[in-house]
């Protein structure tokens, strides 16, 4: 239904159209698609237009605003008589301070009561011939076929556009002035300020309450109204800001902060709110309504500008651009209403946006009688926001700190900014006028003012000058230069010179300032009180500066721009541009001979070759002005100019008779130079050659400096100045092997020039860079038949010679396996003889190798690791328990035997143990017992390996059985036997054994011996039965290689430069804890195992307490430094008769072992603690030995103890004794 309604509407429109109809913009009629009722704005043509401006339809019956009030309001009565219409509850609500509704009293039209209405009403405007309202589809209708409708347009979107400024614009200096006693800082004057309100509390703006605003005895903010509401639909008296764009915008204008001044303190405030508190609800029915209320309320309230940092947006919310006046483009009305208001004597500042970059400005600064402003840094530049040729002023927008909300200051940019600049510039030149002139300005006076005396900058992006505002420059007089005054830099021969000013304003005296090394000021002689001249005579030649003060009639001085003039006597000045002395030339050339003077009167030349014989002349014999150009066509391409040396001559004088003559020679050259004899050395070239390129070069005019072999041998095509040998003989030579690439082709060829520019080049020549085969190849360890353990990293060395020292690629080719590099670690895991080719080549296709035969041997017995839980208790584990074991070796597993105490024989089938792969074989044994099985027991492991030796190993490992039936406590029971389940007793935790070490390993007391012998355990047979015993497979499931004591995972997070730390708390691992300090931030893995016998790939070391793996998946260029702590027992070092001074962390490094300095931290009676650095991560060993002994410690040994020190004090007192009697002897002798 809605639709076909609207088809209908449509064709009324258009059958319409055909008549004398309404305007309709487009907006409007898609609106309907979605919507019964629309928004407008009603704009009426019955009244005579004035003006661009006024066809919004602002009457020019009288010039008196009130008799345009009536007028308006009868013809808006005209068209709402022909209307269903009802006024919303806001509509019109609006009021001066006289409380006075803005439509004449006397004159009224009938609503409609009922709900079936054609507009309902929104805003009558008083100065503007329309209405604003929400129109339905017939309402539409009608006011398209009503004769009295001018336009119809859509309400559109409007949005707010978002310290060192006020002394940038002189505004400051413009304080000091004092009219009739009163300052000129804007006071008598008000602003009204149309935006999101205006914070009259703000301490600076005021410091009023509610109360004394809505009773008008507001000092600062005296006045306005709110046409949104808080939330967008509610206007009332109260126009207090929400958001705190406008109270920025007004403090800008009229802030009394001591700090952040604004632009004209002294002025008043009234505030127009037009968007809801959050800024997100505004239109230009309510801003059109905002600049009625000013214009209306103007003569109440002395408002003499109106500033308004708004702009229009489409319904997308985007600017809308314009790049001329938008008077009648607008579709929204706002730019026309806003030109009316400065039409009826308000000064209407506008910002021009923000986001449409110099592609135009928006509505309503386009208006035509709108002053719009644009926005500039604090370093004078254009800040970047709208920009268009309409453009008025610029004035500061960026980093703009002012008022806001709850009395404080905040810093804003942009157009917005910018404009209340301008709207306090405008304010202090209107107080200026009217104290000292006695009239107040028109806005196009304004707007001129500050355009003539701005600071010109350019807007970059579209080339355009715009002027900055300079205040105190605006109210100064406004001096204009005026005919017969000479021209800035002019010359002239009279020796009289007559200075003529206009000022844009009554001057009480000007005064000629006349400079020429030294100043003289002349009183002016006045034709009116704005125009003066002065007559300066008896000059002679030279420059000369001038200027020109004039003083208005309220002693402000104003100054002229400063001008020069030369008065000139002298010979006409010669310059032969082309052809210059000397210069070289092979084709046509144009004359390029300039003659200045005050006033030529003649000039001719002639060209004359070496002989004299004349070849080109010309004349002009009435030049009769300053500046003359001799631009005649010199054709030497033709037969008349040979090679050959030529004159050209140039004669002028002046109208005075000074004349002057000037001469240049030039040559002809049309011959190119010969190039011959091209010669390369060596024929053949390798890339460690010196290469001379050398040529012979024959001219008359030969230019030696620009003989240049052109080649490709630095990859592109290049010139190179060749040395010259002799006057014709010319070389350049290359070399290195960054210019001569192995089996690269070369291509060249040269290029000789004259003087004149004639060139000749050579034809293009090639030379192919040779690339010699690799010359030895040798592998230097290990030697040919080396003998090599399986499985170990064995050191591969190689050697190569390239006589053209190319980079080589090395591989390495044993078994199938390729390893790349020069010097690789190479592990064989295979025994028996294995080929090893060292195979070296270049990349040009040389390739050369060596091979050598290493033979294989394993003589390593197979590793057995073991997994289990070395004391079982029958109550609270359960009478089985696991074993798992992990054997390895190179040649894989060939027998194992095993034995549980030597009763049971621990089978070795599929059942029970599994091949991981070729070298790893898992075993796990389930054993079942009961609590009459209490005891410990051995388990015997006997382990062959695939090699042609047979390797043995040969192991045994401890696990003890406990249960709540013994005699003793074993850690489940407290000081008495529980009995039973021991569901009542405390549960200690068990320990688990790993490791091929000569026992079961664990951390608890009940673990049997590393070795147990037979005796020991038959009587472990005895006191536990056999019978109880059973062996069980688990299923064929695959038990853990390795037991979690025996090793350490965790996650650690790295900090750059900072340091990490960790602690591992399991008694099998001897590392309790590190310190990592990293260059990188990242998470990371660390791994620690610990190993009771030696890893097969890692070298044997003496007196070894563990080994240990630690890895934490960085690079070693990570590390910075890691800190490891362990532990070592004191058992021990004291079973071994090792010294703890000895005890040393080793690091594996490059195939060899490294001590790292080791320092003992800390000792109690059972570990002592160390500390160690290392800066890599591999496998490490922690050694000791024993105590290094001094001589008298090997003197006296520990084993014979006091008794030793008794023998060797008496045998010392009886060498005394012996060494006195032969002294005493010798000397009784004597």
């Amino acid at each position: 239904m809605i639709k076909k309604g609207w088809l209908l509407l449509v064709l009324l429109l258009f059958l319409a159209s055909l008549v004398s109809a309404a305007k309709v913009d487009q907006e409007i009629l898609n609106a309907f698609d979605n919507n019964e009722e629309v928004s407008v704005i009603v704009v009426l043509k019955d009244l005579p237009v004035s003006n661009k401006a006024m066809s919004m339809g602002v009457a020019s019956v009288s010039d008196n605003l009130e008799q345009r009030r009536e007028a308006v309001v009868k013809s808006q009565d005209q068209v709402l008589s022909k209307l269903r219409f009802k006024e919303n509850q806001f509509g019109n609500s609006a009021t001066n301070k006289d409380n006075v509704k803005l439509r004449v009293a006397d004159v009224t039209v009938a609503q409609d009561s009922s709900d079936d209405f054609d507009l309902e009403l929104g805003h009558r405007y008083s100065i503007i011939n329309g209405f604003s309202g929400k129109v339905t589809r017939e309402g539409l209708q009608k006011l398209i076929n009503d004769g009295m409708v001018e336009n119809i347009y859509p309400v559109k979107p409007i949005v707010p556009l978002l310290d060192v400024s006020v002394p940038l614009v002189r505004a400051d200096d413009v304080w000091s002035y004092s009219i009739n006693g009163v300052l000129v800082n804007g006071t008598g004057q008000t602003v009204c300020v149309i935006d999101t309100g205006v914070d009259y509390t703000h301490s600076t703006l005021g410091g009023c309450t509610n109360e004394t605003f809505l009773n008008g005895t507001c000092s600062k903010v005296i006045g306005g109204y709110d046409y949104a509401g808080i939330d967008g639909s509610s206007p009332d008296s109260d126009p207090q800001d929400g958001h705190s764009h406008g109270t920025h915008v007004a403090g800008i204008v009229a802030s009394e902060d001591s700090t952040y001044q604004g632009v004209a303190p002294g002025a008043k405030i009234v505030a127009m709110k037009v968007f809801n508190d959050a800024a997100s609800v505004g239109n230009t029915d309510w801003a059109i309504a905002a600049i009625d209320w000013c214009v209306n309320n103007a003569s109440v309230f002395n408002i003499s500008v109106i500033t308004m940092s708004i702009g229009v947006t489409n319904a997308t919310g985007f600017e809308i651009p314009y790049t001329s006046y938008c008077d009648n483009e607008d579709s929204s009305g706002f730019a026309a209403a806003a030109s009316v208001a400065a039409s009826q004597g308000i000064f209407v500042v506008a910002s021009a946006g923000n986001y449409l970059a110099a592609s135009g400005i928006t509505s309503p600064s386009c208006g035509a009688n709108v002053t719009s402003v644009g926005s500039t840094t604090d370093a004078d530049a254009v800040s970047g926001y709208n920009s268009a040729p309409i453009l008025s002023v610029l004035a500061p927008g960026s980093g703009i700190i002012s008022t806001v909300l709850a009395s404080g200051f905040g810093t804003k940019s942009g157009t917005s900014m910018a404009a209340p600049h301008v709207a306090g510039a405008g304010v202090l030149i209107i107080q200026y006028w009217e104290e000292t002139y006695g009239v107040t300005p028109t806005f196009e006076q304004i707007r001129t003012k500050l355009r003539n005396t701005g600071v010109w900058i350019n807007d970059t992006r579209n080339g355009i000058l715009f002027p900055r505002i300079n205040i105190l420059a605006a109210i100064q007089p406004y001096i204009n230069y005026t005919l017969p005054t000479p021209a800035n830099n002019s010359e002239q021969s009279n020796n009289y010179v007559i200075v003529n000013i206009t000022s844009d304003v009554n001057l009480s005296v000007a005064f000629l300032e006349w400079t020429n090394g030294t100043a003289f000021n002349y009183t002016m002689n006045q034709s009116d009180a704005t125009n003066f001249y002065y007559n300066i005579s008896g000059l002679t030649a030279g420059n000369y500066t001038y200027r020109v003060f004039g003083n208005d009639t309220g002693g402000t001085f104003g100054v002229s721009q400063t001008r020069l003039i030369t008065i000139d006597t002298t010979q006409p000045n010669i310059t032969i541009i082309t052809p210059t002395n000397q210069s070289f030339h092979n084709s046509e050339l144009s004359l390029n001979v300039s003659i200045a003077n005050l006033m030529l009167s003649a000039s001719t030349y002639n060209i004359t070759n070496s002989s004299g014989s004349l070849i080109q002349n010309n004349s002009n014999l009435t030049i009769n002005q300053a500046n003359f150009t001799w631009t005649d066509v010199v054709n030497i391409s033709n037969s008349t100019f040979v090679d050959d040396n030529y004159t050209i001559m140039v004669w002028a004088n002046d109208s005075l008779g000074n004349e002057a003559n000037n001469l240049a020679e030039f040559i002809v050259d049309k011959t190119a130079p010969g190039i011959n004899s091209v010669n390369v050395t060596p024929e053949t070239v390798y890339n460690n050659d010196t290469v001379v390129f050398t040529i012979n070069v024959t001219d008359l005019y030969l230019n030696t400096s620009a003989i240049y072999l052109e080649s490709n041998f630095s990859t592109s095509w290049v010139n190179y100045s060749m040395e010259t040998v002799d006057n014709q003989t010319f070389n350049f030579s290359v070399s290195g092997t960054t210019n001569l690439t192995n089996q690269k082709n070369i291509s060249y060829r040269f290029y000789a020039y004259d003087y004149v520019g004639n060139v000749n080049s050579s034809a293009t020549y090639n030379v192919a860079v040779q690339n010699r085969n690799i010359s030895f190849v040798n592998i230097t360890n290990p030697a040919n038949g080396t003998i090599i353990e399986v499985g170990v990293l064995t050191q591969f060395n190689g050697t190569a010679t390239d006589p053209d020292n190319d980079t080589l690629t090395y591989a390495w080719n044993h078994n199938g396996n390729v390893t790349m590099g020069q010097s690789p670690l190479l592990q064989f895991n295979d025994t028996g003889e294995s080929a090893v080719l060292f195979v070296a080549s270049d990349s040009y296709g040389s390739t050369e190798l060596d091979t050598i035969i290493v033979i294989v041997n394993d003589t390593t017995a197979p590793t057995i690791s073991s997994s289990y839980d070395t004391n079982v208790h029958y109550e609270s584990e359960g009478g089985v328990a696991s074993l798992n074991f992990l054997f390895f070796d190179y040649s894989g597993i060939k027998n194992i035997n095993a034995s549980f105490d030597n009763t049971l024989s621990l089978p070795n089938t599929a059942s029970y143990c599994t091949n991981l792969d070729t070298m790893r074989r898992n075993c796990t044994w389930n054993v079942t017992f009961d609590a009459s099985d209490d005891g410990s027991y051995t388990i015997y492991i006997n382990v062959t390996d695939n090699s042609t030796y047979d390797n043995l190993k040969s192991q045994t490992y401890s696990i003890t059985f406990s249960s709540c039936s013994d005699s003793t406590e074993n850690g489940d029971e407290t000081d008495t036997d529980c009995g039973g389940s021991c569901t009542a007793c405390p549960t200690t935790p068990t320990s688990s054994s790993s490791g091929g070490g000569g026992g079961g390993g664990g951390a608890t007391t009940t673990v049997a011996a590393t070795t147990t012998s037979t005796e020991s355990a038959t009587e472990t047979e005895s006191a536990t039965p056999a019978s109880s015993l059973g062996i069980t497979s688990t299923g064929g499931d695959t038990a853990p290689i390795l037991e979690e004591a025996n090793m350490f995972f965790g996650n650690l997070s790295l900090i750059k430069d900072k340091s990490t730390a960790f602690k591992i708390n399991k008694p099998e691992i001897p590392v309790s804890g590190m310190v990592i300090d990293s260059d990188e931030t990242k998470e990371i893995y660390v791994e620690v195992i610990a190993f009771k016998e030696k890893p097969v790939e890692v070298i044997e070391l003496q007196n070894v307490y563990r080994y240990l793996k630690m890895d934490n998946g960085l690079d070693n260029i990570s590390i910075n430094l890691a800190i490891i702590d362990f532990e070592v027992p004191i058992s021990w070092l004291q079973e071994n008769n090792y010294s703890k001074k000895e005890v040393v962390l080793q690091h594996l490094a490059n195939n060899k072992w490294e001590k790292l300095k080791t320092k003992l931290i800390s000792e109690n009676n059972v570990t002592i603690a160390y500390q160690a650095k290392t800066k890599s991560f591999s496998y490490f060993a922690i050694t000791s030995a024993p105590e290094k002994e001094s001589f008298f410690s090997r003197l006296f040994s520990k084993e014979y103890g006091q008794k030793q020190y008794v023998l060797f004090g008496l045998g010392a007192l009886i060498l005394v004794l012996i060494i006195i009697y032969f002294i005493v002897r010798d000397r009784e002798e004597y």
